[in-house]
C-alpha cells in the first residue's frame, strides 16, 4: 500500500505513516478489550436480571401460599366451619351452611388471586364452596386429577392420613363444562378419628391467571417460566410447555440458585432457577440462547461495526492528517532544494535534508560574517548615518557600539557639516569627490588640532560630524569656517571640485545629534533654494528669518483670473509678463521663503492644471505636461521660476492647437454666440464672459483685437439690422418688433435704432 502511495521508506512521511497507525491501535485494541468485557457483563446482567425476576416471582408465590396456609389456619379455628361434620346434616345447620358460603365468598375476594374453595365434610360426604352445596361425586368432577383416576380412587388418595400440600389438578366450576389447570392447596380442617371422619379444605389457585401476571409484570415474554415442587415435579408452567412432564435430574437444579444450559424442547436453552427456603419449589426461567445471547450478539455486532468505520476513518484521518501536515514540509523543501546547493540524496529523510542546509546556512553565515568584518569601514559608514538620523535601533548599548566601530566623541562640541557637490571636477566621478573630500576635510581638522571628524555619505551629500574641543559656539564657528574655505581653495584649485557647504549649530550632547543633522539639512536647503553656493551656516540663516518675519504671500485671486484668461486664449506674452510681476512682489530670503515658495509654485501648477481641464482638451497632453514633477526637480527658486515660466507657455501652446492654430478662434465663437441669441433681452457682455468662463473686460479687449468692434456694437448692429427687416413688414408694431430682436422696452430700441440709422424706426417703417 505504501509502495502504491510511493512513499519513499526513508521519507519522514513513511514515519509518520508507522507513527498513527501506532497511535491508531491503541483505541483498536481499547475497543476489543472493551468488547470482551462488555460480553461478560452483558451476560452478567442478564443473568442477574433473571435471578432478579424469578426472585420476584418466588416471593410473590411465597405470599401467596402464605396467604392460603393462614387462611387454612383460620377456617380451622372457625368453630362454625368445623361443627358441620357430623354424621347427618339437620335442617338448622343449612343456615350455618348459607353462612360458610358468605364467609368462603369473602375470603375469595379479600384474595383475588384464589378461584374457589371448597370444604369437604367426610362425614356427611357434604361439600361447599362460595357458590354451592355438592357432594363427592361433584367435587370429584369439580376437581378431577390430570392423570385418568376414577373416583374410588380419588376418594381414597385424599383419605389418606397427615396429607397436604399442594396438587396439580383440572379444575370446572359446577354447571360448566371446561377444565383449566390449577394449583390445589389441599389441608385437613380436622383430623381423622374411628368415630368420625375429618374435615378437609381445597383452596383452588388458577394457574394461567397467577403465571400470566407474573409474566406481564416481569418482562419475560421471550421465556418460559416453571414452577417445581419439592419433588421436582411441574406445578406450574407458562406459556404451557409441551413436556411438562418433563423431569429434572437432583443434579440439575442443585443448590439455592443457578444457571444451567441444556436442551430444553428440542433448544439448546439458559435455564435460571431458584428454590423457595419456604415452600421448597423451585422456580426456572428457561430463555433459548439465541435470545439470551441477543444483546452480546448486538454488542458484537455494534463493536465490530466501530471497528471498522475506526478503521476506515482512522486511515483516511491518517492519510489526510499526513499530507496536511507534510505539506509545508515539502513546500519548505522544495524552496530550499531550489535556493541551496543541497540536494535530498538516497538515504536522506526530510529532516536530515533540513539539518543540512542548517548547517550549510550557519557555514555561510559564518563566511559573510568573516566577510562583513572585512568591510567595517561600510558598517562604521551605516552606524554614522543611523547616529545622525537618529534611529540606530541596536539593542547593544551606544557607547558599546561606537567603541566596537572605534568611533570616539572625546571633545565636548559637536557638530554636522554638509557638503554638497555641484562640480565633480576632472574627476567626474562623485563617489571618488566624495572619498576625497572626507579625507582632505579629516586631515585638515587633525592638522590644526581642532578635533576630530567622521564622515558618511547621506543622499548624495557627504556628512561630517565635527567633534571639537572649543567650547564658545562663535570661536567654534570661526574655526570651522577657515577649515572650510582652505578645504575649498585647495580642492577647487587642484581639482576643480566646487561644493556647497551648510554648518549647524554646535551641541555638547551626543543625544541631540539628529538635531544638529536637521539643522545642516535645513541651511542646505535653504543655500540650495536661494542659489548660495558658498557656506551657510544655520545660525545665519535663523537671524535672516527673525529679520523678515513680516515676508507676504502674493498671488491675489484677480491675479489668477487674468493668467486664467490668458491660458484660454493662448496669450503667453501677457501671461508671462504678469507671471514676473508675481515673483517680484514675492522675496525668498528666509528658511520660511522656501516653504512659501513652493506653495506658490504649486498654486500656479494647480491654476494651470484647472484651466487646461476647463477647455476640455485631451487628457492625455495634459498628463504630459507633468508640471508637479517638473517643479519638484527644481533645486533653486530660480530654477522653479524658470520651469514655472515654461510650463505656461506649453499650456498656452496646448490652447493655440487646439484651436487649430487660429488665434481668432475666441472671437468667432464669441460672434457665433452672439449671431445665435442676440433676441435674448438678457444677453450681455457678463453674459458671454460667464459663458466663455472669461472676465467681460477680457473678452471684450480680445474681441475687439480680433474682430476690430466691440462686443456691444456688434450685438446691437446685428439686432438693427433684423428689426429693418421686420420694419418692412406693414402689420408688426414697433414694441414687437423690439422684443423680438432682443430689446426689453421700445424706448431703448428707438434710441439705439435713431444711433445707429439716423433716424427713427417710425420714419424708417414709414418711409
Amino acid at each position: 500500500m505504501l509502495k502504491a502511495l510511493r512513499i519513499p521508506r526513508n521519507s519522514v512521511l513513511m514515519k509518520w505513516f508507522i507513527s498513527y497507525a501506532a497511535v491508531l491501535m491503541i483505541p483498536l485494541i481499547i475497543s476489543i478489550v472493551m468488547y470482551s468485557v462488555s460480553i461478560r457483563v452483558v451476560e452478567t446482567q442478564t443473568t442477574q436480571a433473571n435471578e432478579k425476576l424469578l426472585k420476584q416471582i418466588q416471593e410473590t408465590f411465597d405470599n401467596r401460599l402464605r396467604n392460603v396456609q393462614r387462611l387454612s389456619v383460620e377456617l380451622t379455628l372457625n368453630t362454625g366451619v368445623t361443627s358441620l361434620n357430623t354424621s347427618k346434616l339437620s335442617n338448622s345447620d343449612n343456615y350455618t351452611l348459607t353462612k360458610i358460603i358468605s364467609e368462603l365468598q369473602s375470603y375469595k375476594t379479600a384474595n383475588d388471586f384464589i378461584d374457589e374453595i371448597y370444604i369437604y365434610y367426610k362425614a356427611n360426604d357434604t361439600a361447599v364452596s362460595t357458590k354451592y352445596r355438592l357432594d363427592s361425586k361433584e367435587l370429584y368432577d369439580s376437581l378431577s386429577p390430570q392423570t385418568k383416576t376414577s373416583y374410588d380412587e380419588w376418594i381414597r388418595y385424599f383419605n389418606q392420613q397427615n396429607l397436604h400440600g399442594f396438587f396439580k389438578l383440572l379444575h370446572k366450576p359446577v354447571n360448566d363444562d371446561k377444565y383449566e389447570p390449577v394449583i390445589v392447596y389441599y389441608k385437613p380442617l380436622t383430623l381423622d378419628t374411628e368415630s368420625n371422619p375429618g374435615t378437609v379444605v381445597f383452596f383452588v389457585i388458577k394457574e394461567s391467571q397467577l403465571l400470566d401476571n407474573i409474566q406481564d409484570s416481569s418482562g419475560l415474554n421471550d421465556s418460559s417460566i416453571l414452577v417445581l415442587d419439592s419433588k421436582s415435579q411441574v406445578i406450574a408452567s407458562a406459556p404451557t410447555v409441551n413436556d411438562a412432564s418433563m423431569t429434572w435430574g437432583p443434579d440439575d437444579l442443585a443448590g439455592h440458585q443457578g444457571v444451567i444450559h441444556r436442551n430444553f424442547q428440542g433448544e439448546e436453552s439458559v435455564v435460571s432457577y431458584i428454590r423457595s427456603a419456604i415452600t421448597g419449589w423451585i422456580y426456572i426461567s428457561v430463555t433459548s440462547e439465541q435470545v439470551f445471547q441477543g444483546k452480546a450478539k448486538y454488542v458484537q455486532r455494534l463493536t465490530l461495526y466501530s471497528v471498522l468505520l475506526c478503521l476506515i476513518v482512522g486511515f483516511v484521518t491518517v492519510l489526510w492528517s499526513i499530507r496536511r501536515n507534510y505539506n509545508p514540509i515539502q513546500r519548505l523543501i522544495r524552496g530550499l532544494s531550489s535556493k541551496t546547493q543541497v540536494t535530498v540524496g538516497e538515504g536522506k529523510n526530510e529532516y536530515s535534508f533540513i539539518e543540512e542546509v542548517l548547517k550549510h546556512s550557519f557555514e555561510e553565515n559564518e563566511a559573510i560574517s568573516i566577510q562583513l568584518r572585512q568591510y567595517s569601514n561600510s558598517l562604521r559608514s551605516y552606524v554614522l548615518l543611523r547616529l545622525l538620523k537618529g534611529s540606530l535601533g541596536y539593542k547593544v548599548p551606544q557607547e558599546e557600539l561606537l567603541q566596537v566601530h572605534d568611533i570616539v566623541f572625546a571633545k565636548p562640541s559637536i557638530a554636522v557639516v554638509l557638503f554638497q557637490i555641484n562640480q565633480t571636477g576632472k574627476f567626474n566621478d562623485l563617489n571618488i569627490t566624495h572619498f576625497i573630500m572626507a579625507n582632505v576635510f579629516e586631515e585638515l581638522l587633525q592638522r590644526e588640532h581642532i578635533g576630530s571628524g567622521y564622515t558618511v555619505e547621506v543622499d548624495n551629500m557627504l556628512a561630517c560630524i565635527v567633534n571639537m574641543s572649543e567650547t564658545e559656539p562663535s570661536k567654534a564657528l570661526t574655526e570651522l569656517n577657515q577649515i572650510i574655505s582652505e578645504m575649498l581653495t585647495f580642492v577647487q584649485d587642484q581639482m576643480k571640485i566646487e561644493f556647497t557647504a551648510s554648518v549647524s549649530g554646535f551641541h555638547n550632547q551626543l543625544s541631540t545629534l539628529p538635531v544638529a543633522f536637521i539643522e545642516a539639512m535645513e541651511a542646505m536647503e535653504y543655500g540650495t533654494v536661494i542659489g548660495n553656493d558658498g557656506t551657510i551656516f544655520h545660525d545665519q540663516v535663523i537671524g535672516k528669518e527673525e529679520q523678515n518675519m513680516n515676508g507676504s504671500y502674493y498671488y491675489p485671486l484677480g491675479v489668477e483670473q487674468q493668467l486664467i484668461n490668458f491660458i484660454k486664449v493662448g496669450d503667453f506674452d501677457q501671461a508671462k509678463d504678469l507671471l514676473e510681476t508675481v515673483f517680484e512682489n514675492n522675496k525668498f530670503e528666509t528658511p520660511n521663503s522656501v516653504q512659501v515658495a513652493k506653495c506658490l509654485m504649486f498654486d500656479l501648477v494647480g491654476t494651470v492644471v484647472k484651466t487646461l481641464n476647463d477647455t476640455g482638451g485631451d487628457k492625455q497632453e495634459l498628463f504630459e505636461l507633468k508640471p508637479i514633477e517638473r517643479v519638484m526637480h527644481c533645486r533653486s527658486i530660480k530654477e522653479m521660476q524658470m520651469e514655472m515660466i515654461l510650463v505656461f507657455q506649453e499650456a498656452c501652446s496646448l490652447i493655440v492647437k487646439q484651436k487649430g492654430g487660429n488665434t481668432n478662434r475666441l472671437g468667432d465663437e464669441v460672434k457665433e454666440f452672439i449671431d445665435t441669441n442676440y433676441t435674448d433681452p438678457n444677453l450681455n457682455v457678463s453674459a458671454i464672459g460667464s459663458r466663455f468662463g472669461i472676465t467681460p473686460w477680457y473678452i471684450s479687449k480680445i474681441f475687439k483685437e480680433q474682430l476690430g468692434i466691440g462686443i456691444l456694437d456688434y450685438m446691437n448692429r446685428i439686432r438693427i439690422d433684423q428689426a429693418k427687416l421686420l420694419l418692412n413688414e406693414q402689420n408688426r408694431s414697433l414694441a414687437d418688433i423690439a422684443q423680438e430682436v432682443g430689446y426689453s422696452d421700445v424706448t431703448t430700441f428707438g434710441r439705439i435704432f435713431k444711433k445707429m440709422e439716423g433716424i427713427t424706426p417710425g420714419k424708417y417703417k414709414n418711409a
